[in-house]
């Protein structure tokens, strides 16, 4: 609110800057952080389907959007936007199994991978697979993760094998209200 009561538009835009940093930019986004053109723009929602808030202050974003895989058109749903968090998705409990089916064919998880608890680990061969990428909808654009980007490199045992960065997050439901 004080962005707006000093006169500046109240955005917050994060920019990568290389793979492991990126830019919290505050008001108008520098023009030499972006390529024309690849700019998704979302309005923020409510955090607490409630009150709007936590506590106080706003600790994550919400924003509206959407998410796809196999169908064509995405499935409308809200993003809690944390920064403070490596994983690439992290999905209410009850589209878990079918996010993952989808992302890995029964043949391709059969082959190359295994669910541990709330964490699936594949032979990093996976990253090769003709799998379906990731679309992310935000504002009018879409963006697609494929399986390089949605796997990590993990080393138990002198072995490779990688981590989806696709999780159950059990707050959703209260924290979105999904």
């Amino acid at each position: 609110q004080n962005l707006k009561d000093k006169g500046h538009k109240a955005v917050l835009t994060v920019t990568p800057a290389s793979l492991r940093e990126a830019s919290l930019h505050l008001g108008e986004v520098p023009e030499t952080s972006y390529k024309p053109g690849s700019l998704a723009w979302a309005d923020v929602q409510p955090l607490d389907p409630g009150t709007g808030a936590v506590g106080s202050k706003r600790s994550f974003w919400v924003v509206p959007g959407g998410v796809a895989i196999v169908k064509r058109k995405p499935a409308h749903v809200r993003f809690l936007v944390d920064t403070g968090t490596n994983q690439a998705l992290l999905v209410p409990p009850k589209y878990y199994a079918s996010i993952v089916s989808s992302l890995l064919p029964n043949d391709v998880f059969g082959r190359l991978c295994e669910a541990r608890g709330a964490v699936v680990l594949c032979d990093c061969s996976v990253t090769e697979a003709e799998l379906k990428p990731l679309r992310i909808y935000l504002g009018d654009r879409s963006f697609s993760l494929t399986a390089t980007e949605l796997f990590a490199k993990v080393h138990p045992h002198d072995k490779e094998v990688c981590l989806l960065q696709v999780r159950p997050n059990p707050l959703t439901q209260s924290v979105l209200g999904s």
